[in-house]
């Protein structure tokens, strides 16, 4: 559970949506590859010291993941696992997926954007 620590703050995987790793789980088996998590749970502070984060960011709240993806078929297979799992906020961008599960009333849903 280490992989969805913010980095220097140990245990804050607890923060996770249980239902995000869950599906996390699910996608990684449907798509038969490792999946390196890059980014998942973030503090607000931590946050705000990244360049282009949101200020209401679905990490903050322990609902999104990055995913490492260097290449078009592992973006591919991420995608179409996330789409197959119900995830309906996908970000793609040149070297990871974003995916969150933040609810409709919090953020607009079937939507994928590009960073």
């Amino acid at each position: 559970m280490e992989e969805f620590n913010q980095p220097g703050l140990p245990e804050s995987w607890r923060k996770m949506d249980i239902n995000l790793l869950m599906l996390v789980d699910k996608m990684r088996h449907r798509s038969g590859i490792p999946y390196k998590i890059t980014s998942a749970y973030r503090s607000a502070e931590y946050n705000a010291t990244l360049k282009n984060s949101s200020k209401n960011s679905a990490h903050i709240l322990g609902k999104a993941v990055d995913i490492s993806a260097p290449d078009s078929k592992t973006k591919y297979l991420i995608i179409e696992a996330a789409i197959h799992f119900g995830i309906e906020r996908i970000g793609i961008a040149s070297n990871f997926i974003h995916i969150d599960i933040q609810e409709e009333t919090e953020k607009p849903t079937k939507v994928i954007w590009t960073y």
